[in-house]
């Protein structure tokens, strides 16, 4: 005979092993049930209820991991192909720019002028008035000096009867007189050169023998 007691008849007891309980089936019929088997089915229930959402809510965050891992690899490789573009193209432009310094410099070399250490000059020492034609001549050393010269002529109002281009040298005679002409390298100043012109009128010349005259029957004037 089964002994039935109340729930606060029972002794306390940490084990549940052959303990039973009377309830009602879905036929309201009267049954027994085992409460460890009881538990242990509402325990793994339970678990399985929860443990779904968790191990979901896993594979998705998984998923997203691998999924910002693929993606954060494909910018890695976008971006280190952009690098290596860049290390390519910022490498032929320092080629560029070294060949074109090593250019420039190779042309510098070839037109570098010395600077001029001596100069001779040229010139005639008297000028009639009416020869336009004269120029004054310079001599620059060494061959490869700059000869970039200016022609001044001097401040003295004596110096008034000639005229010289600055640039080219010429002469033009203007009056009778005696003129100061400087010739000044721009390269350098300190060998510059001075000379004096004199400028003259023309002169009438006479030849008896070609243009008769008044006063002598076989003599004749040459101009």
């Amino acid at each position: 005979m089964i002994e039935k007691r109340k729930i606060s008849e029972m002794p306390e007891t940490n084990n549940v092993e052959g303990l039973y309980s009377l309830g009602v089936n879905a036929e309201n019929e009267s049954v027994k049930f085992n409460i460890k088997d009881t538990f242990q089915s509402a325990i793994a229930g339970a678990a399985a209820a929860g443990t779904a959402p968790a191990i979901a809510a896993a594979n998705a965050a998984a998923n997203a991991a691998n999924s910002a891992a693929s993606n954060a690899n494909n910018a890695a490789q976008i971006a280190s192909a952009a690098a290596s573009n860049a290390n390519v193209q910022a490498q032929r432009a320092e080629d560029a720019a070294d060949f074109v310094e090593g250019s420039v410099n190779a042309q510098l070399q070839k037109s570098q002028y010395a600077v001029p250490t001596a100069m001779a000059i040229d010139y005639p020492a008297e000028i009639t008035i009416g020869n336009n034609n004269a120029v004054l001549l310079y001599t620059i050393t060494p061959a490869n000096a700059m000869r970039n010269v200016i022609f001044y002529k001097g401040t003295d109002k004596n110096d008034a009867v000639l005229a010289v281009h600055p640039l080219s040298g010429a002469l033009t005679p203007i009056a009778a007189g005696t003129a100061h002409i400087y010739v000044i390298p721009t390269a350098n100043t300190g060998i510059y050169k001075s000379c004096t012109i004199a400028v003259r009128a023309p002169e009438t010349l006479l030849d008896y023998d070609s243009i008769p005259l008044a006063d002598h029957d076989n003599q004749e004037l040459l101009v």
